[in-house]
């Protein structure tokens, strides 16, 4: 364990000074760049073959870039609320928005898909 001296103190932010400021060259830089970040992505999410198991990508990297494509498009995603009571009950308040837009991942509709075609009445024994 580290020394007290390199401890955070109680009370104190451990970046007081927040984000580092960007300087206006390196503004210019991100502004000068970002369309061409953009195009890029939208060219890794057109190759279907960089998707699924035998993708190019790993698995983690295509989560990544879809989310990074639906935060471009959406915005994103509002901030999962948990509220907590002694009762034993959790509460879960998500936003409209991110429940109708999970609804339409493909792996959802796929899902729904599937429940729909398994016929899940009781059967005699």
């Amino acid at each position: 364990m580290g020394s007290e001296a390199t401890q955070f103190q109680k009370g104190k932010s451990g970046n007081a000074g927040g984000r580092p400021t960007l300087t206006p060259a390196d503004k210019a830089l991100l502004k000068k760049t970002s369309s061409k970040a953009v195009a890029r992505l939208a060219n890794i999410v057109d190759d279907d073959e960089a998707f699924g198991k035998e993708g190019w990508l790993g698995a983690k990297e295509q989560l990544s870039v879809l989310n990074s494509a639906i935060d471009r498009v959406a915005g994103r995603a509002a901030v999962v609320e948990v509220n907590h009571q002694h009762g034993g009950e959790v509460k879960l308040n998500v936003s409209k928005q991110l429940a109708d837009l999970s609804a339409k991942l493909p792996e959802r509709v796929a899902q729904q898909r599937a429940m729909d075609m398994i016929d899940v009445t009781p059967t005699k024994d």
